[in-house]
């Protein structure tokens, strides 16, 4: 073998012996094409009776390449050998029972070597000499030379190895005397001494690099591995991202029984042993050590405030832990930051001149981006400026950034990691801004005053002045003063102008004009704050108007002629005044009068918005109330109600004769007495006609009334007629004891009914409010049928009938006034029971509830379409809504 070859690679396969000859001529041509194998230029030699080849390359590249393709197959005889290299000369494998089994390479065990065995082993630690400091510029011929000169041997009596990460050198003897003779003789030699040389004894290595280990942690399977063949290890150390592991032992004779070979086999995991060396900080490879030297260091410029930004956080540690996957290391010690290769960079499997050649690339590149997560910016900012607006910005700041201040260029430098100073550099450049424009303005600003009522400062302020003045200079500063009413304008000159000018020619359009409005509303206006009023009514609505109470009158400014029509068109739809009379004075007196007012008030107002407001007149006659349309009209309905609720009157309760009155005076008076006490009612019990008076509230007096009835209901009465001479004047001078008797015995009550009974009754129950009663008719069974006109929906009764539709949808005529009486809860019941059951049929009527109507409940009877054809199913139907209606009022 020529002296340019490497060491061999091993091909195994699936052919027989007698195939030798052939194979090697396939192999020579398989591994000669970089197309088939990624090989070149080689020599093939098969062993004889063995399905083994050796192939010597002359490039170390196309031998790692070769090796590292993952599939290599040959064509023999129309059949596919998948081929299996590994680097070195394999002996041939036995398994457990020593029989040859050349096709499972990967199940070869390893021998656990007896003490006996060690001890009669020949060693394989070889005597070595190491030479120090061996600089870039010694070529490897000049290493071997020198190493001949002085040990006066030639090249075939040692091995030398250069370590150019470490700038060392170890030269392996043949022989452990020349060792002994080397050192000696290094120490004189003059070429030594020039290129600065030392020379020392290499100690016995305590530990084993293995290499070719999968990327899952196997350090447990490694302990375990060597202790079954060999021993147990003192310690594992792994290191993952070089896919390889450092295993010490106690004793150099274990590393020497370890490393008599190179490859092995963890259970399925082909790896390679090397011989470590503590002193060296590497193993010792041999030939298998890569050729290439170690790039040179070079610098990249940082800024000089990240590179502090740098240093104050203590990121070096995490820049560097960054940088290794790139195999760099990182100094900074200035911001001229130095970036060196790792010495593992040469230890990398599959390593190619091309990697180490663009290494400085690749480590720059990674530097650049690992660098931009890194920025700064500049401020323009005078020391005045920075002295005042320093202390906010370390606020912003915090710890997220370093701040550098130049006073010579004037200028503020903020560096920190990028997304940081994405967020607070809008913050920081506003402070340094407004700090310098706060500078600028004390030395060169000045001062306008302008007089303005306060309606007019108010219409400017609803056109846009503050936006005005923030457009011309958010810096600007505005200031009214009501007492004196004088706007002051400070800023620049230029802005202070500006804004005046844009102020004289808003007020060159606004208006003014006087409205009558009524009393009662002037006294609720009065009460208002006029600018908080007028925010609520024109403001909200885009109305550029104020008013002011002038001499009982009320002035509206606008700021134009259209602003002032709508102020007041929006008065007088948002705004109402109503006064209820008020009969018995008494009711405003009562606490529950006192209580509803209290209780009205801080319904519809709040502590800073007042909608409505009551007053009393002072003889008691009237109560005015004022406000917003909707709630003056929901409180005059409360008042209302309550003013006809608790007012005195004097109603009757018309029962069936004169004994029921007699009876009840008699036999009840503990129960009609009951019910003048518990309703604060006063009864009276008329013996001579038949009707019982109740005075007192009219709230009250319905309920007594009710109770009544229905105590007098309960009553059974009828009339005898006796056509007997002289019956009456017997019942006249006698008939008082038999009607004794009858009381007590029989527990009723007779009584001698005149001839001609008084008539003069009011009709209790159709008794009209607010109304006028064209007749009335009293029925056999005593009902009263009477014909009104009147407002339905003040009518406070059981219930009243509504003329609905099908849909119970009340959109016009009684429906809709009905409606808007009672409120939206009988449209939304209305709705929930046609969508429950359906549509109402004509000659049907539906009971609900009245809500805010005075009356209980009401009667939604659905009528017929009158049709001329068909008279008498439309009064058919007529007839069912009228039977419908009374028997739902039941």
């Amino acid at each position: 073998m020529g002296d340019t070859e490497l060491p061999p690679v091993t091909v195994e396969g699936d052919w027989s012996p007698d195939q030798n000859r052939t194979m090697k001529n396939k192999l020579q041509i398989y591994f000669q094409s970089k197309k088939k194998s990624s090989g070149g230029d080689c020599r093939v030699e098969a062993e004889d009776g063995a399905p083994r080849a050796a192939v010597f390359f002359r490039s170390e590249a196309v031998r790692d390449r070769v090796l590292a393709r993952k599939n290599h197959e040959i064509l023999l005889e129309n059949r596919t050998l998948i081929l299996r290299l590994s680097s070195g000369l394999l002996e041939n494998p036995t398994n457990s029972d020593g029989d040859s089994d050349p096709k499972t390479p990967k199940s070869e065990p390893e021998p656990e070597p007896s003490a006996t065995k060690r001890n009669n082993s020949k060693s394989t630690h070889r005597p070595a000499v190491v030479l120090e400091n061996v600089s870039e510029n010694l070529t490897r011929d000049l290493l071997l030379m020198l190493v001949e000169n002085i040990s006066k041997l030639d090249e075939h009596n040692f091995s030398l190895e250069i370590i150019w990460e470490s700038k060392m050198a170890v030269v392996i003897f043949n022989n452990p005397a020349d060792v002994e003779k080397f050192i000696p003789a290094s120490q004189n030699h003059s070429t030594m001494r020039k290129h600065g040389l030392s020379a020392r004894a290499l100690d016995a290595a305590t530990g084993v690099r293995v290499e070719g280990l999968p990327q899952k942690d196997v350090k447990d399977l490694l302990e375990l591995w060597f202790e079954k063949h060999w021993a147990l290890p003192d310690r594992v150390v792994m290191v993952p991202e070089e896919q390889a592991a450092i295993v010490t032992f106690s004793d150099p004779k274990d590393v020497e029984d370890i490393c008599r070979k190179e490859d092995h086999i963890m259970r399925s995991i082909p790896v390679k042993l090397y011989p470590y060396y503590e002193s060296l900080g590497t193993a010792l490879y041999g030939k298998g050590r890569p050729s290439w030297k170690m790039p040179d260091s070079f610098t990249v410029k940082v800024h000089p405030v990240i590179w502090k930004f740098l240093l104050m956080k203590g990121l070096l540690g995490s820049i560097n832990d960054q940088m290794h996957p790139h195999f760099c290391s990182v100094a900074l010690d200035d911001p001229e930051v130095e970036l060196s290769p790792l010495p593992s960079l040469l230890r990398q499997k599959g390593l190619t001149a091309k990697d180490v050649a663009v290494w400085s690339k690749t480590a720059r590149e990674a530097f650049c981006r690992l660098m931009s997560q890194y920025s700064a910016f500049e401020c323009d900012v005078n020391t005045d400026a920075w002295k005042s607006a320093e202390k906010e910005v370390r606020l912003v700041v915090k710890e997220d950034a370093i701040l550098v201040f130049d006073a010579s260029k004037e200028v503020l430098i903020v560096a920190g990691r990028a997304d940081d100073i994405k967020t607070i550099r809008a913050p920081v450049e506003n402070i340094v801004l407004k700090a310098a424009s706060v500078i600028e303005r004390s030395t060169k600003g000045m001062s306008e005053t302008m007089l303005l009522s306060p309606e007019r400062f108010y219409i400017l302020k609803h056109e846009g002045l503050l936006k005005a003045a923030s457009d011309i200079s958010s810096e600007m500063e505005l200031s009214y003063n009501g007492g004196t009413q004088t706007l002051t304008i400070k800023g620049l000159t230029e802005e202070v102008l500006r804004t005046k000018n844009w102020i004289l020619e808003k007020n060159t359009f606004i208006m003014e004009k006087q409205l009558n409005i009524p009393p009662g509303l002037l006294q609720y206006l009065g009460t208002m704050d006029p600018v908080e009023m007028s925010k609520n009514l024109f403001a909200s609505h885009n109305i550029g108007a104020v008013f002011r109470i002038d001499s009982n009158r009320v002035t509206l400014t606008g700021s134009s002629g259209k602003a002032l029509a709508d102020a007041e068109s929006k008065m007088k739809a948002d705004l109402l005044v109503r006064t209820l009379d008020v009969k018995d004075a008494t009711v405003l007196t009562r606490q529950e009068w006192t209580d509803l007012n209290k209780e009205l008030l801080d319904t519809f107002n709040s502590s800073d918005r007042r909608t409505v407001n009551i007053w009393v007149s002072e003889g008691g006659g009237k109560v005015t109330v004022a406000g917003f349309v909707h709630p003056v009209k929901e409180v005059c309905s409360s008042l209302n109600e309550f003013i006809k609720n608790y007012s005195q009157v004097q109603e009757s309760v018309r029962v069936e004769s004169c004994a029921v009155v007699q009876f009840i005076e008699r036999k009840k008076s503990d129960v009609w007495l009951s019910i003048a006490k518990d309703h604060g009612v006063s009864v009276k019990l008329d013996p001579e006609r038949p009707k019982i008076v109740v005075g007192g509230a009219r709230l009250h007096v319905q309920r007594a009334k009710s109770c009544l009835r229905e105590l007098a209901g309960a009553l059974c009465a009828g009339t005898l007629t006796v056509d007997k001479p002289g019956a009456k004047k017997y019942f006249l001078s006698q008939g008082h004891l038999f009607l004794s008797s009858a009381l007590s015995e029989l527990g009723c009550v007779v009584v001698l009914r005149p001839e001609i009974q008084d008539e003069e009754e009011d009709e209790e129950d159709g008794e009209e409010e607010d109304g006028v009663c064209y007749c009335s008719v009293r029925t056999s069974s005593g009902v009263v049928v009477s014909v009104s006109r009147a407002d339905i929906c003040s009518l406070k009764l059981d219930a009243v009938v509504n003329a609905a539709n099908e849909d119970l949808q009340h959109i016009g005529g009684l429906a809709l006034a009905m409606l808007k009486a009672a409120g939206p809860q009988l449209q939304k019941i209305s709705n929930d029971h046609v969508a429950k059951k359906g549509k109402v049929q004509a000659g049907k009527a539906v009971l609900t509830d009245a809500f805010n109507l005075p009356c209980r409940y009401v009667v939604h009877a659905v009528g017929p379409r009158f049709s001329e054809y068909d008279r008498r199913t439309s009064v058919s139907r007529l007839k069912s809504a009228v039977r419908e209606s009374l028997r739902q009022a039941e």
